[in-house]
């Protein structure tokens, strides 16, 4: 299993998980704030050195119809300069609800709205890199 980097991208931040080598696991790692493209790209980078990450997986915003609206289109211009700055390969993986279900999961956790929205964005990154980890090598044997 290589070593992969789940983005939940957004207009001013970007929830991050990782992938726990050979476990078949996502971790939440973290949630950058950002101005500019260039600040984003640099911290990306820097986690990509830290992590040994392979590979990318993107949360890709579809409607709930499955249809592609103008999320999509953002999506995939951060796609392109990702690509322009890396040599690593790019997926993606349907992020439709990850967020509420990151902020439920978090409710239910004893977390209060307040202190969540960075948090939250993290949260999706991990569901959107489990989802993909499930679908692409199987769901762990339960014990």
């Amino acid at each position: 299993m290589v070593k992969i980097l789940g983005i939940d991208f957004g207009e001013r931040r970007v929830g991050l998980a990782v992938s726990i080598e050979g476990s078949g696991m996502a971790l939440a790692r973290e949630t950058i704030s950002y101005s500019t493209l260039p600040e984003l790209i640099n911290r990306i980078r820097k986690i990509c050195q830290e992590d040994g990450i392979e590979r990318f997986v993107i949360g890709f915003p579809l409607e709930r119809d499955g249809s592609e609206g103008a999320a999509v289109k953002k999506v995939r211009a951060f796609a392109a300069e990702i690509k322009r700055h890396f040599s690593l390969p790019i997926e993606y993986e349907d992020e439709r609800c990850t967020s509420t279900l990151a902020s439920r999961a978090m409710r239910e956790g004893g977390q209060h709205d307040r202190g969540m929205r960075g948090r939250i964005d993290q949260q999706a990154a991990q569901i959107i890199l489990q989802s993909y980890l499930d679908r692409k090598y199987g769901e762990l044997p339960q014990r």
